[in-house]
């Protein structure tokens, strides 16, 4: 049984690096970690830097698919901790029109460390 829902941000401006394959545990919770996976994508304008992450007080969620030459977006949907003090963040793939290149989607949510638990990803309709 899901219990309490849990606040999370979305983090802008970061990009997975071509060395990646895979993620093997959602939960990254240090910066060595998250900087052997993803980085920084600036660009201009008052939005353009990266969010800033402070793994003393939070940990990021990151979900990679594999490359697509479909535009693929992935929607958050909830983060809420079930009866075994798991985190599950629930999410939502959605796949658009062919394109003539290819990307690799991902989102990347961080937790403030109050939030603690194991991470379960769960993709849902």
């Amino acid at each position: 049984m899901i219990q309490d829902t849990i606040p999370f941000t979305i983090a802008q401006n970061y990009f997975v690096k071509n060395t990646v394959e895979a993620i093997e545990n959602p939960k990254i919770e240090t910066e060595a970690a998250f900087n052997s996976y993803f980085g920084a994508a600036a660009t201009m304008g008052n939005n353009g830097k990266p969010t800033a992450v402070d793994f003393t007080k939070e940990f990021a969620i990151a979900i990679v698919l594999p490359k697509t030459d479909n535009a693929t977006t992935i929607q958050p949907v909830a983060l809420k901790k079930d009866a075994n003090h798991s985190l599950v963040f629930e999410y939502k793939v959605v796949v658009g029109d062919k394109q003539s290149y290819t990307s690799r989607p991902f989102l990347l949510v961080l937790v403030d460390k109050k939030g603690e638990g194991q991470v379960r990803l769960k993709k849902v309709k």
